[in-house]
């Protein structure tokens, strides 16, 4: 990755673009879990506190150690605060039961649950952590909060930041450990007010007692066996702490506010603060003073001497949270280690410069940058997503959001398509094709392994001119099929609304085509994710050369076929019926979406839907979706009752002829032809004689399928071997909406 944010920065800074620097120890707190905001007293006692929910939670930033787990002024504490004894007695047992019976009635008042919260807390004692929890919680009070106290004790600190000060003073001469912490903290929880309401006593609950109630908790509350499987419940139990002061300057800007966020990351920066780490600071304890640390080396990029790197910055970028900009396990690459090539040695990179690619990389990749350049898309690990990154190699600045080339889905039918989600950026490409057709755009995929490591798992750049013209070309492969309708609700005009065409993105190709279907009596069908494909291989689908796209065409073809056989079937049934129920509308849209792919990868063998449309093979699929309808007319008008009828019932067979068919002639359709004729006797018969209702549409399907007849002229016609291309063309005949007749009768 570092090449690459290399070329970034490069281009960013002869554009003079001026981004937002960050400090390389400087983090947001975590965006996904409340924390606690906890005022101290001038010796550092917690004094009050209150809950921030975790959007806000991620506007606030905090310093972080280089150790990891350690930071200032937010940090985790382990949870619970309090446990039970190993052998509670019968009092502190009704109590537990108390509290819990009142957690799991929702409807249970916050007063009710607060009360039991406190009748339990005498029960309790206080938790003896470990001497590593100890040590993670010194280091960010004490050995970090000391580095920050010299850092912001100079003549630069900017006034406003006088309340962040007074914090680090009162907290450094308190020398804070983390039992006492602790236990005046849960004091406080304790006796919090009523009025919090329950979410926020649930919250208090778990921070004091950890988890109290879980999913298929079998145990007795109380019993030994409950207190080991509590304990395996709350392992990594944590709650994000976040300092502040209560004797504030009101005039000033609390701790606990962005804007004081900004200010301590701008001082940093300013004063080209050191990373905190014990390799590039010593604190003498007894002076009180801290003593920076360097080591001189040569940048690989610009082969000057430089100022050592001690770690590589770990950015937390959209959707990933904390990356790192390079890593090597030198523990298990012993080759590296020979040379001397141990942790950042290993590539050599000044810290400013990786100071500069951790700023280029939030500046593509933050939150706000959502997108625009960057944006979540599925991984090729079930549940799980990657960042995907977009930008224009020269231009990173560039406000035209490019990401959607690549990273658009429509998740439902309201959602906009690829054709309708890319406008913008196709219509701001066409203006730069005319100026520099070989501008390039890159593309980064960056995936997380494990929650610890992140790797870039794509690296890839085109030129724009081909992206462009992709582009349309998969627009117009997406109208390379019949119209297929099928239905659907409009959630905003609250009505049903029929759909039968759709352009799906390049993306979309791996989400389709690495789902797989199994029945379902609710919807039809379920989906679960087997990967088949990468995201990758769907952008070689999109714009590779002809021979690396034509051979992954010709296996995304096949794949799709094979995967959603059965639901091509039950869609097209769907529409001789309009039996809406036997299909859930989420299905429905995967099969619209896959047959815009099935058009899209003719296209790409060459095969035009004004040639393919008019070949026999495609006829036999006009011929089995007729003969279902023809079929259901006869069921509808002989075998159900009329009272049936009225109400809107048919009795129908689960299978009608063309539906049952189906199969058997997309491998071998000659013989499905045969069995075909020997079955549409007796419902072509009736059909010829009947004049009752309805008899104007059962003569329209007789003359339709005299006409299918009449185009497949002679079965020698028919493929011998039936390829994919030809089993694709009989299913968009099977699914076609029936032609629209110059009679209107």
């Amino acid at each position: 990755m570092l090449n690459e944010l290399y070329q970034v920065v490069t281009a960013l800074e002869r554009r003079g673009t001026s981004i937002a620097a960050r400090h390389p120890s400087v983090d947001p707190m975590g965006k996904n879990a409340d924390l606690l905001l906890v005022s101290l007293s001038l010796q550092a006692k917690p004094m009050s506190f209150s809950v921030i929910r975790g959007e806000q939670a991620g506007t606030f930033l905090r310093v972080k150690h280089g150790s990891e787990g350690s930071s200032f002024p937010g940090f985790n504490v382990p949870l619970p605060l309090r446990q039970l004894p190993e052998l509670p007695n019968a009092g502190c047992v009704q109590k537990l039961e108390a509290l819990v019976g009142l957690l799991r009635d929702r409807k249970s008042a916050a007063a009710a649950i607060a009360c039991a919260a406190r009748n339990m807390f005498p029960c309790t004692l206080a938790i003896d952590f470990t001497q590593r929890q100890a040590d993670q919680f010194r280091r960010s009070v004490i050995e970090l909060a000391g580095w920050l106290a010299d850092d912001f004790s100079t003549k630069q600190t900017d006034e406003r930041l006088v309340n962040f000060r007074r914090l680090l003073d009162c907290t450094v001469k308190a020398k804070l450990d983390l039992n006492s912490f602790t236990d005046a903290l849960a004091q406080k929880l304790v006796v919090a007010k009523e009025e919090m309401g329950r979410t926020n006593w649930e919250l208090i609950i778990e921070t004091l007692y950890g988890r109290l109630d879980w999913k298929k908790n079998s145990e007795v509350l109380g019993s030994p066996e409950y207190q080991k499987a509590k304990a395996n419940q709350d392992k990594n139990l944590k709650r994000a702490i976040y300092l502040d002061v209560t004797d504030s300057d009101v005039a000033q800007w609390p701790v606990a506010d962005p804007r004081t966020s900004e200010l301590i990351n701008e001082h940093l920066v300013r004063i080209n603060a050191p990373v905190f780490t014990p390799g590039t600071r010593q604190r003498d304890e007894d002076a009180g003073k801290s003593t920076r640390l360097t080591t001189s080396f040569t940048d690989a990029f610009t082969g000057h001497p430089c100022e050592m790197l001690p770690t590589f910055p770990k950015p937390k970028l959209a959707v990933l949270g904390n990356v790192q900009l390079f890593a090597v396990n030198t523990n298990e690459t012993i080759s590296f280690s020979r040379y001397g090539l141990e942790g950042t040695a290993t590539f050599k990179t000044s810290r400013m410069l990786a100071e500069k690619m951790q700023n280029a990389l939030l500046y593509l990749a933050n939150d706000k940058q959502v997108d625009k350049t960057c944006r979540s898309i599925p991984s090729n690990r079930k549940g799980k997503q990657d960042l995907l990154i977009a930008y224009l190699e020269e231009e990173p600045d560039a406000p035209d959001p490019f990401v959607e080339l690549f990273g658009n889905e429509a998740e439902n039918c309201d959602a906009a398509d690829f054709a309708a989600s890319t406008k913008v950026a196709l219509d701001a490409l066409e203006g730069r094709i005319a100026a520099n057709p070989n501008q390039r755009i890159r593309l980064i995929t960056i995936t997380a392994i494990d929650k610890a490591n992140k790797q870039v798992n794509m690296n890839r750049s085109f030129t724009i001119s081909e992206v462009a013209d992709a582009a349309k070309k998969w627009q117009a492969g997406a109208a390379n099929c019949p119209p297929v309708s099928l239905p659907f609700v409009d959630k905003q005009a609250k009505k049903p609304a029929s759909k039968d065409r759709t352009v799906p993105s390049p993306l979309e190709t791996a989400i389709v085509l690495n789902k797989v279907w199994a029945s379902n009596t609710e919807s039809g069908f379920r989906q679960e994710f087997q990967r088949i494909i990468s995201v990758s291989d769907a952008y070689d689908i999109f714009l590779a050369p002809d021979i690396v796209r034509g051979a992954k065409t010709r296996f995304a073809l096949g794949i799709l076929l094979t995967r959603m056989r059965d639901v091509f079937a039950a869609a097209g049934a769907l529409k001789a019926t309009s039996d809406f129920k036997s299909l859930g509308e989420p299905v429905r849209w995967q099969v619209l979406k896959a047959v815009a792919l099935i058009g899209i990868f003719l296209q790409q063998q060459g095969k035009k839907h004004e040639v393919f449309m008019k070949e026999p093979i495609y006829q036999v699929g006009r011929l089995l979706a007729l003969a279902d309808s023809l079929h259901f007319q006869y069921c509808k008008y002989v075998r159900t009752s009329e009272e049936k009828r009225k109400s809107g019932k048919v009795d129908a067979p689960s299978e009608l002829l063309g539906n049952a068919l189906f199969n058997a002639a997309l491998d071998k359709p000659v013989v499905a032809l045969a069995r075909l004729a020997e079955r549409i006797r007796p419902y072509k018969g009736w059909a010829d004689t009947y004049s009752g209702e309805g008899a104007g549409l059962v003569h329209w399907f007789v003359r339709r399928m005299a006409e299918c007849e009449t185009q497949i002229n002679d079965l020698s016609s028919l493929p011998k071997r039936m390829e994919d291309e030809h089993k694709a063309q009989l299913l968009l005949g099977y699914l076609a909406d029936n032609p629209k007749s110059e009679n209107k009768e």
